[in-house]
């Protein structure tokens, strides 16, 4: 996909900075997919005028299996879609009470809503569309960092965001909720020359309910997810 971003900062004083960003809409294609169809023996033995006009007693599996080899609707094949990435809008602050210490403060926008429908497009299958009903988030954003000398630096953050899958749409595709995350972080310089600085977040999300079945049916699991995230970054100035 192709899009853009855009920044602005102002800084109204030596001790205030504003500042606002905005990240384009953006289509995404995946024109190369391949799909692996796999049967599913469901042990239903059709009964007399079925709809498939098989004697009585005939396994449905069956009477599908032919529909998974070679060249048939349910055999392996090709497949394209196009995924639409929300457009983005954040503001956010920075304010220096004192000269070592810095309060930073941000919201982030996100245009969920675009993602209403996934559609796959098989090669030999009928195309599919899933229901996706993404609704808008906002995150917020609290952070500070502390000079503890000219050289090092000592950070810390929070970070709130709400989930854009409504009840009913939480699939293994993206299965995410309403989150809390903590970061921490430390910054030194090694040298003239040399920087380092590590950092921490740990990802708390709320349990939800979710489906692995269609879109419709009742939700049949629960979603687990909490992660630790560890970062290093090592800077060489020429």
């Amino acid at each position: 996909g192709v899009g853009y971003h855009v920044g602005l900062i102002i800084k109204p004083s030596d001790r205030v900075s504003l500042g606002i960003r905005y990240l384009s809409r953006q289509k995404v294609k995946i024109d190369n997919g391949t799909v692996k169809f796999s049967p599913v023996n469901t042990g239903i033995i059709l009964a007399q005028g079925n709809p498939f006009g098989v004697p009585a007693g005939t396994p449905l599996d069956a009477v599908v299996a032919s529909q998974f080899t070679a060249g048939n609707t349910l055999s392996d094949q090709d497949a394209k879609t196009a995924l639409r990435m929300p457009e983005q809008v954040a503001f956010g602050i920075a304010v220096k009470p004192i000269d070592k210490f810095t309060f930073l403060f941000d919201v982030q926008l996100m245009h969920w809503t675009v993602f209403d429908t996934l559609v796959v497009d098989f090669a030999l299958a009928p195309t599919e569309t899933l229901p996706e009903n993404f609704k808008n988030t906002t995150a917020w954003r609290f952070g500070g960092e502390y000079a503890v000398s000219p050289r090092t630096t000592l950070r810390g953050g929070l970070l709130l965001h709400n989930g854009a899958e409504p009840k009913g749409s939480v699939t293994p595709n993206l299965p995410e909720g309403d989150r809390t995350e903590f970061t921490l972080g430390f910054g030194t310089r090694i040298g003239s020359k040399l920087g380092l600085d590590l950092a921490f977040q740990y990802i708390n999300q709320g349990d939800r309910r979710g489906r692995s079945v269609p879109f419709g049916q009742p939700d049949n699991g629960l979603f687990k997810f909490k992660a630790p995230l560890f970062g290093a970054t090592l800077t060489y100035d020429f």
